[in-house]
C-alpha cells in the first residue's frame, strides 16, 4: 500500500511541476513547431512556415546568430484542422495555427537567421545561406518517406552532403517526404529528427503519393495537408497552389510539378502544361530543370505511372528545352540518355533522373534500353538506402554527382547549356534562311530556319493564306521546322511568318510558293483502237505519269456513251457504224499527291492509233497536223457521281480526226 502511496504522489508531484512551469515542454507540442524554409520566386526572397498554439505569433529575421538587429515581418495566419479520416484516430489533426512569414532583398551569399515568437516562447534560432551570384549549388533527396526516429538517417545523408560541398544553399525533394501525410506524427518526428535539413537549409519540395494518403488507405486524396507544412512560391495554377510552382535562380529555372492525380479526379493535367510552356516563354534561362515525383521513364517499379507522365509530359519538355528532370517514387537511381523521341539527342535530349532513395525503402529496377545507369539498393550502399545528389551549375555547364550515405561517389554526368544565345545574333541573316520545304513523303509543307533559333528566337507564327489559319510555334531546342500545311505541288501558297524575340519584339517574313504546273504535266498519254471484228472494238491505253501523279480514271465517249477503262486496262465495246472522229471524246481525271485537284493541267502528248495505224498526235494541246485544237472540258456531275469518293475532276477531251477505215470481210 505504502508502494501505491508513494506512486501516486510521485505522479502528482510530476503533474503540479508541469502545470507550474509548461515551457519546460517541447515546443513541438506546446507553441511552435514544424518550423521550415522554403525558396522563394528567386534567390533573393524565402518563404517560412510553422505551426503555433498561439494567434500572438511574431517572425523576425538577422544577418548575426544572436539576432542583433533583427528586422520584424508580418506575419499571416489561418486556423487549421482536421477531423477523423477512415475512423484511424491517429489522422486528426487538432486545431492549431499555420502561420506564414514572406521575406525578399535577402543579400547573395549571405547566412541569415530567424527566429518565431509565440506568446512569451521563443523558437531556438535557425539559419540559411542565400546563393552564390555565379553559381547554382543544391541537393536533391527523394523518397525520405520514413517515421520515428528513422528520420536521423537521412538528416545524416544531408550533413554528409554538406559537408562534401559546403555551397549547397537549398535542398530539393522530389516527394514522399513522409510515409502517410495523413499522419500528424510523422510530420512531427520529420521536423524533430532532420533538424540539418529544416533548421539550416532552404527547401524546395513537391508531394508524393504518400502525401496524398490521408490514411491508412493508399488513395491520393489531395495535398491539402501537405500544404499546411511548406510556404513556396504562389505562382501555380489555382488547383495546385503551393504544391506545383517554380523559381529561377541566377540563370536557372526550376519548375516544380504536383503531378500527382486525384481521387476526385481533379487533375488538371493539361491546364498545367499550358502553364508550363507560360512559365519557360516568360523566364528565358541556360537551364531549366524539372522536379516531379514519378518521371516519364521507369526501371520498372512504376512503369504504368511513368507510362501517364510521358503521354502528357515528354513532348512539353522536350519541345521546350526541359535540360535535367528529377523524379523520385521507384526507390532506385537510374539515369537516362539525353533523350528526344526516345532517342538519344545529344543537341535537343533531356536527362532523366530518377534520384535513388534517402529513406529506408529500397525496390529493384531494371534497364530498359534508356538508361545509361541503374543502381538498386545494394549498390548505392552496404545498407542499400539513404542516398543523395549534389547539383552544381556554373556558366554554360551542369554537373551532377550521386554519393552513397558514407560519401562514396556512385554516378557523375555534366550537361551543357542547349540555348544558343549569341550577342552577334543577326535577325535579318537569320530570315535569309527562313524558307519552305515540301516532304516528298508525306506531302506536307514545312517552315523551315536554322539551328541556332533556340536561346535567340522564340517563338514563330504563321499565317496560312489559303486557310485562313495561324499555326505557332516554341523555338526550342532541335526544332527547326513546323507544319503549315498539305502541300498539292501545282497549288502555290502565301505563308505570312512573325518570329518574337525574347524581348517581345517581332519580325515579319513573307514567304510565297509559286510551283510550275508545266514541271508536273502527265508526259505521255497513247490511245490504241483495234478492230477484233467487224463492229467489235478493243481500246487500251499508255500513259508515262509524273512522280507524283495517279491517274484516277478514264473514259472514252462514242456518240455520248460512257465506256470506262477497266483496271485491266482494256476496254471492249461495239459499233454499228464505222468510227468516226466526231464520235470520240475522252476524259480524264489525275490525283496529284493523293489529293484530287480541280486545276486543268494539260496533257503533255496524246497520241491516238486506229488498228495500229498513227492517226493524229496532240502535243501540249494542239494537233501536229495543225487542223484541230485540243479543248480540255470538266465532265458534269451526272457522268462522274459514282467514282470512287471523287471531290474533283480533270477531265481533257480531244477531238480526233480519224480516217475512214475499210472494211475486210
Amino acid at each position: 500500500m505504502k508502494k501505491i502511496i508513494k506512486t501516486i504522489s510521485f505522479i502528482a508531484l510530476a503533474f503540479l511541476l508541469l502545470l507550474i512551469n509548461p515551457l519546460t515542454i517541447s515546443a513541438n507540442t506546446n507553441y511552435c513547431y514544424n518550423l521550415k524554409a522554403s525558396v522563394g520566386v528567386d534567390s533573393t526572397s524565402a518563404g517560412f512556415n510553422w505551426h503555433s498554439s498561439s494567434a500572438d505569433t511574431e517572425f523576425y529575421l538577422s544577418e548575426y546568430s544572436n539576432m542583433q538587429n533583427a528586422t520584424e515581418y508580418e506575419v499571416e495566419q489561418h486556423v487549421y484542422s482536421k477531423g477523423m479520416t477512415n475512423n484511424q484516430s491517429n489522422t486528426v489533426f487538432a486545431e492549431r495555427y499555420v502561420c506564414q512569414a514572406n521575406v525578399s532583398g535577402l543579400k547573395a551569399n549571405t547566412k541569415y537567421y530567424y527566429q518565431v515568437k509565440c506568446g512569451d516562447y521563443s523558437s531556438e534560432i535557425c539559419s540559411f545561406k542565400t546563393g552564390n551570384p555565379n553559381k547554382v549549388t543544391f541537393g536533391v533527396l527523394c523518397d525520405t518517406q520514413a517515421s520515428g526516429s528513422n528520420f536521423q538517417y537521412s538528416n545524416n545523408l544531408v550533413k554528409k552532403l554538406y559537408s562534401i560541398n559546403e555551397n549547397i544553399n537549398f535542398f530539393i525533394t522530389a516527394g514522399d517526404i513522409v510515409d502517410r501525410g495523413g499522419y500528424e506524427e510523422e510530420w512531427n518526428a520529420l521536423d524533430k529528427h532532420m533538424p540539418n535539413l529544416n533548421h539550416e537549409f532552404l527547401q524546395a519540395t513537391v508531394p508524393g503519393n504518400h502525401e496524398l494518403y490521408h490514411s491508412s488507405l493508399a488513395t491520393y486524396v489531395d495535398a491539402s495537408i501537405y500544404n499546411q507544412y511548406f510556404n513556396n512560391p504562389k505562382n501555380g495554377i489555382d488547383a495546385r497552389m503551393n504544391s506545383s510552382y517554380y523559381f529561377k535562380y541566377n540563370d536557372t529555372l526550376f519548375i516544380m510539378l504536383d503531378t500527382m492525380s486525384r481521387s476526385n479526379g481533379d487533375n488538371q493535367y493539361f491546364e498545367q502544361v499550358e502553364w508550363f510552356k507560360n512559365v519557360v516563354k516568360n523566364n528565358p534561362s541556360k537551364f531549366i530543370v524539372v522536379v516531379t515525383h514519378p518521371g516519364c521513364y521507369s526501371t520498372g517499379v512504376y512503369a504504368s505511372d511513368a507510362s501517364k507522365m510521358k503521354g502528357i509530359w515528354r513532348d512539353t519538355f522536350e519541345e521546350y528545352g526541359v535540360d535535367l528532370a528529377i523524379s523520385g517514387h521507384e526507390h532506385v537511381y537510374a539515369r537516362t540518355y539525353q533523350i528526344y523521341q526516345d532517342k538519344e539527342n545529344t543537341k535537343a535530349g533531356v536527362t532523366y533522373v530518377i534520384g535513388g532513395c534517402a529513406g529506408a525503402k529500397t525496390y529493384t529496377g531494371k534497364n530498359d534500353g534508356f538508361f545509361a545507369k541503374v543502381l538498386n539498393g545494394s549498390n548505392m550502399n552496404p545498407q542499400g538506402f539513404y542516398a543523395g545528389s549534389i547539383v552544381e551549375i556554373v556558366n554554360d555547364t551542369l554537373s551532377f554527382k550521386f554519393y552513397s550515405y558514407s560519401g562514396e561517389l556512385l554516378d557523375e554526368f555534366t550537361l551543357k547549356t542547349k540555348t544558343n544565345t549569341d550577342p552577334n545574333f543577326n535577325m535579318d541573316e537569320f530570315l535569309d534562311q527562313v524558307h519552305v520545304e515540301m516532304n516528298d513523303k508525306t506531302f506536307k509543307n514545312y517552315v523551315v530556319w536554322p539551328e541556332n533559333a533556340y536561346g535567340n528566337v522564340q517563338e514563330i507564327s504563321v499565317y496560312v493564306e489559303h486557310r485562313n489559319t495561324t499555326v505557332s510555334k516554341y523555338m526550342g531546342p532541335g526544332i527547326t521546322n513546323i507544319l503549315v500545311a498539305d502541300g498539292v505541288p501545282n497549288r502555290n501558297y502565301k505563308y505570312v511568318c512573325t518570329f518574337t524575340d525574347y524581348n517581345g519584339k517581332t519580325y515579319e517574313k513573307t514567304i510565297e510558293v509559286i510551283n510550275d504546273s508545266e514541271a508536273l504535266k502527265p508526259k505521255d498519254f497513247v490511245i490504241n483502237i483495234e478492230e477484233v471484228e467487224s463492229g467489235s472494238y478493243n481500246a487500251t491505253f499508255e500513259v508515262d505519269m509524273n512522280d507524283h501523279n495517279t491517274l484516277t480514271f478514264l473514259f472514252l465517249y462514242i456518240n455520248d456513251k460512257q465506256y470506262r477503262f477497266p483496271s485491266s486496262g482494256t476496254l471492249s465495246f461495239t459499233s454499228n457504224t464505222p468510227i468516226t472522229e466526231d464520235m470520240l471524246k475522252l476524259e480524264i481525271a489525275y490525283s496529284f499527291y493523293g489529293k484530287t485537284t480541280v486545276e486543268d493541267v494539260p496533257i503533255e502528248k496524246i497520241t491516238y492509233n486506229i488498228n495500229n495505224i498513227h492517226v493524229h498526235e496532240f502535243i501540249n494541246g494542239v494537233c501536229s497536223c495543225g487542223e484541230k485544237d485540243v479543248v480540255f472540258v470538266p465532265p458534269t456531275t451526272e457522268k462522274n457521281n459514282c467514282q470512287m469518293g471523287m471531290i474533283s475532276i480533270l477531265p481533257l477531251m480531244a477531238a480526233c480526226c480519224l480516217f475512214l477505215l475499210r472494211k475486210n470481210r
